[in-house]
């Protein structure tokens, strides 16, 4: 009989606790799960990685919480790409990328967060708590077709294509009138940031078929440095640049977007808040 009492009090606890978890909205976060998840962190370069520290735990740069490394345990990944693959395989996993790369075959589930989805309105008005700009920066000499190209993704038909590509443009654009020019541009960087650009790249050769646009993705750091070094002509970059940055670069603000709290699809969770975020990420 006790042993039939324990198994039934069992049974009515796991009906209960589901209950409860539905009529919550079914994505209460408990401190336990929060314990169970493993964080996957971005490269100490990344832009998207500054940012989501920054507007999450309010720190520019802080030491990561990278899990031991074991069979189940990922490791830190290198690009918005290899973070979807890692969440994807990853039951436990946890992580951040940009919401121009969700689409419905990224494998992953978006969460909210503090009860806001990282839709395009959203992000627009900033009531998504992890909206940033996306920079477009380059020094102070460019040649003629690099001065076309700056003035192309200013342009309207420049914003068209940032607009079809799931980002947010909420400044003001011209019309292009495009020079005839020539040359070949260098563009590297940001990692969340390139697909937008090889997207531009390929309208604006459409208008300068005598000019060659090459996309590099490493991460805002190292575009940055090849901008400074000159193996770069312009630098896509994720966060937000230093005040020293600001003066010795020229930049302008090619896009917004969010950064969007992903987990694996069988993850039952659909919201997050900040604080929760920031007590699996903090290290």
């Amino acid at each position: 009989m006790n042993i039939i009492w324990r198994r039934l009090s069992y049974v009515f606890g796991i009906l209960l606790a589901a209950t409860v978890f539905v009529w919550m909205g079914g994505s209460t976060v408990s401190s336990q799960t929060v314990q169970s998840w493993i964080p996957v962190n971005r490269e100490p370069g990344s832009g998207t990685r500054s940012m989501f520290y920054s507007l999450v735990l309010d720190k520019k740069e802080c030491d990561l919480k990278v899990p031991t490394p074991g069979w189940d345990t990922p490791a830190m990944v290198g690009s918005s790409e290899e973070m979807l693959q890692q969440i994807a395989l990853t039951k436990r996993g946890i992580g951040y990328v940009t919401t121009g790369e969700l689409n419905a075959e990224s494998g992953v589930k978006t969460l909210k967060v503090d009860d806001t989805s990282p839709t395009a309105d959203n992000i627009k008005s900033g009531a998504y708590p992890l909206s940033r700009e996306l920079y477009l920066v380059w020094d102070q000499k460019l040649s003629a077709a690099e001065q076309d190209f700056a003035a192309y993704v200013k342009s309207s038909r420049a914003v068209d294509v940032i607009e079809e590509s799931a980002y947010v443009f909420d400044g003001k654009s011209g019309e292009y009138e495009g020079k005839k020019v020539a040359g070949e541009i260098m563009i590297s960087g940001s990692t969340s940031m390139t697909p937008l650009l090889r997207k531009l790249a390929a309208d604006y050769e459409l208008c300068q078929p005598r000019v060659t646009v090459i996309v590099r993705a490493t991460d805002s750091e190292a575009g940055l440095r090849a901008v400074e070094d000159g193996s770069s002509d312009f630098a896509m970059v994720s966060r937000e640049l230093s005040r020293k940055e600001s003066n010795s670069f020229q930049a302008a603000v090619l896009a917004r977007d969010g950064i969007a709290i992903i987990v694996n699809q069988e993850n039952v969770q659909s919201k997050i808040t900040t604080e929760e975020l920031r007590t699996i990420f903090e290290a």
